[in-house]
């Protein structure tokens, strides 16, 4: 005997699964409204990609979600775009198993995608000279000894970012044990 998603057509089954993911998605998880959407545009793309290959929640496999990253890369969405849709993917087919609907979870071994770290962005040698300048400025113009003090701080605060090349959190996080006063 066929079961009532035998019976339903495609499009009206994926509306109707979609509807009630996102359902629970709002009551149980307490999801805002604009993760709904979002979710909702995600899950409209996925199974309208794998129908497109003749699947849909109920029979897609690895090799469907897989396919289904690459597709998104060669729309050009970022590996972090990629990574989010997929986790909707994943939350979505965790649903479909907790409902009974799917036996097993075609997305437990899919690897997300990797994200890209960029590099850090680095000053000009002009905006490095402008950085120097305002500092020697701000010394001279320093008339209390705190004032004096604090600004001849700050200069080799930057001297020595400038000098090592390390990171401003790793600057601020010296020990005072670490500053000769000798010097």
């Amino acid at each position: 005997m066929a079961s009532l998603t035998d019976q339903v057509p495609g499009v009206i089954r994926d509306t109707h699964l979609i509807e009630s993911f996102l359902e629970m998605m709002s009551a149980e998880r307490g999801a805002a409204q604009n993760t709904i959407l979002a979710y909702r545009r995600d899950l409209e793309t996925y199974l309208g990609f794998i129908g497109g290959l003749g699947f849909d929640g109920f029979s897609v496999q690895r090799s469907q979600i897989m396919a289904f990253l690459v597709y998104l890369e060669s729309e050009g969405h970022s590996g972090a775009s990629a990574a989010r849709r997929l986790s909707c993917v994943r939350q979505f087919h965790r649903f479909l198993c907790a409902e009974n609907l799917r036996g097993d979870d075609p997305t437990r071994i899919v690897q997300s995608p990797k994200l890209a770290r960029g590099l850090p962005k680095v000053l000009s040698i002009s905006e490095v000279d402008a950085l120097f300048e305002a500092a020697e400025n701000a010394m001279a113009q320093a008339n209390t000894p705190a004032m004096k003090n604090r600004t001849r701080v700050l200069y080799v605060m930057l001297e020595l970012l400038y000098a090592t090349g390390m990171r401003v959190s790793e600057l601020i996080c010296l020990p005072r044990a670490a500053v000769m006063r000798d010097a």
